[in-house]
């Protein structure tokens, strides 16, 4: 052996430094990306229950003023049936 292996690093040795440190980035970034998709779903959960409880508000909504009104509610209906009808006509 000469002098130059005693003082450098040999290429096997380097490899596996290389290896070791591709590893451990690696598990770095899956553990982010772990971390991000758990905030996404935790957000995701929280924006679906938020447009769950508009919806109810607004069926609530719609059935109180159908209840204080049925006569201008079926008026209402009969009058957007007849709009939807004359334009699938056209169509």
């Amino acid at each position: 052996m000469n002098d130059n292996s005693r003082t450098h690093p040999s290429l096997g040795e380097s490899v596996v430094g290389i290896r070791d440190n591709l590893k451990d980035a690696g598990k770095g970034v899956k553990e982010l990306v772990q971390d991000q998709m758990s905030d996404l779903g935790h957000a995701a959960a929280e924006k679906y229950g938020q447009g769950k409880q508009k919806l109810q508000a607004l069926e609530q909504s719609f059935a109180q003023a159908v209840s204080e009104a049925p006569m201008k509610s079926v008026l209402i209906a009969a009058g957007a049936g007849l709009v939807l009808g004359y334009l699938w006509r056209r169509a």
